[in-house]
């Protein structure tokens, strides 16, 4: 992420590390890129506002540790009712169990692609992750919150590598 401003992610950013990744900040901490060669370890963390782990990244951050080492718990202390993506994640395969405000996770050496359906922009960023990373295909019913959230998402996946076939 070119511009990215690492300050205003410093939680995200050491959770990241945190799972074994290895950041880079770039000069005058403009600019972060991340380095992910290994199965991620589990994390644990609590959404917080700012300056606390972002709500939105709960959701994606969950995408991850699905396929994490260990047993993760994200503690969702900002909004009520924000763990709908998880159905969609077990349908492919994870291993989630929902505690009140507290989703638990245990991460899976696979996961599986299936027929999914985002909910919101934040599930909807998620279902790709997962369906990145699944074997076999994803189809994800539902991608107008992506694009209301994420200008050419798929274009910018596509340019990455990933495959994508839009409906």
């Amino acid at each position: 992420m070119p511009h990215a401003v690492a300050t205003d992610m410093e939680v995200f950013l050491l959770k990241l590390q945190e799972m074994g990744h290895e950041i880079e900040i770039g000069v005058n901490g403009r600019g972060v890129t991340l380095c992910a060669t290994k199965q991620p370890q589990a994390v644990s963390f609590a959404t917080a506002p700012y300056p606390g782990f972002p709500t939105d990244l709960q959701a994606p951050m969950m995408a991850a540790l699905c396929l994490a080492q260990g047993k993760s718990v994200i503690h969702e202390t900002v909004f009520e009712n924000r763990f709908l993506h998880v159905r969609e994640f077990q349908k492919m395969g994870a291993q989630i169990s929902i505690e009140g405000d507290r989703a638990k996770i245990t991460g899976v050496e696979e996961l599986y692609g299936t027929s999914v359906i985002a909910t919101d922009i934040r599930s909807s960023c998620a279902l790709v992750i997962a369906g990145l990373a699944a074997k076999g295909t994803t189809a994800i019913t539902g991608v107008h919150h992506w694009r209301r959230g994420y200008q050419a998402l798929e274009k910018k996946l596509m340019h990455l590598g990933a495959k994508i076939v839009m409906n």
